[in-house]
């Protein structure tokens, strides 16, 4: 059996944490804080409970993302900010 290196690029895109639905989200908040309906209509998604899974559960587990009312996580007045955690990936996804 003949055994072949992993180009290092590989490797990187391996190692991310981050899939590219969260970095599209990342994005779109990188301006202003934007609600679950503003998020799902700019990225064309309609099903709510896979963009709460997909995209904004991720991106608040990975701390990239918070809730601007976090005591009322169900309210209709409820938007989500980038951290700086979430400015510095962007800036890194930006460089390459």
């Amino acid at each position: 059996m003949i055994h072949l290196p992993v180009h290092p690029k590989a490797q990187e895109i391996i190692s991310d944490p981050v899939s590219d639905p969260v970095t599209n989200l990342l994005y779109l908040l990188e301006q202003e804080d934007l609600g679950t309906a503003q998020l799902m209509k700019a990225l064309n998604i309609s099903h709510r409970s896979y963009f709460r899974k997909a995209y904004l559960q991720v991106g608040l587990d990975l701390g990239l993302i918070v809730m601007t009312l976090p005591d009322k996580p169900n309210s209709r007045n409820q938007k989500y900010h980038l951290t700086s955690k979430g400015k510095q990936l962007l800036q890194q996804v930006k460089e390459r």
